[in-house]
């Protein structure tokens, strides 16, 4: 429990600033860390989305928290993100799933939206060419890991409490 709340302590507050307004979306969205993660966005003010595998898991997304929960096996979840943010797109992508997410996810994203990777339960994202990131819009992507995160005393002091 732990790891997975400092693990969604640095993708929210470190990664990418998640912030009243903004539109996120949260994969795997009713695992361990997608549970905190979609709990903290909505205390910080953000929309959001999630994606899940099972009604059970769509109705547990919805009860911490998602304003919107897409199951990924019955419909083309990119599509859906589209239709649910009106053609704009979200500012951020949580991904832990990986390989199968990878390219709907960037999809996903508005102009200069982030896409955050951190784990591969579908397996690992393969090479791709960096101007795929321009030609869907001048994307940035990333592969935080908590161990850097906690590198120094004064980012784990940064933390506390406080600072959130």
């Amino acid at each position: 429990m732990m790891l997975k709340g400092l693990t969604a302590q640095y993708l929210l507050r470190r990664t990418f600033q998640v912030e009243v307004g903004n539109t996120i979306l949260v994969h795997a969205a009713a695992g361990g860390v997608g549970l905190i993660l979609t709990q903290w966005a909505k205390h910080l003010g953000a929309t959001v989305i999630g994606t899940v595998g099972s009604p059970e898991k769509a109705e547990l997304a919805h009860q911490n928290g998602c304003d919107d929960v897409i199951d990924y096996r019955k419909d083309d979840f990119a599509a859906r993100v589209k239709e649910v943010t009106k053609g704009e797109g979200c500012h951020v992508v949580y991904d832990g799933v990986g390989n199968a997410t990878f390219p709907g996810s960037l999809d996903c994203l508005r102009p200069f939206g982030y896409f955050v990777s951190f784990g591969s339960a579908s397996g690992p994202i393969p090479p791709f060419d960096i101007m795929l990131l321009a030609k869907k819009g001048s994307l940035f992507a990333t592969w935080p890991v908590l161990t850097m995160q906690l590198a120094k005393r004064e980012d784990v002091l940064a933390n506390e409490p406080r600072s959130f």
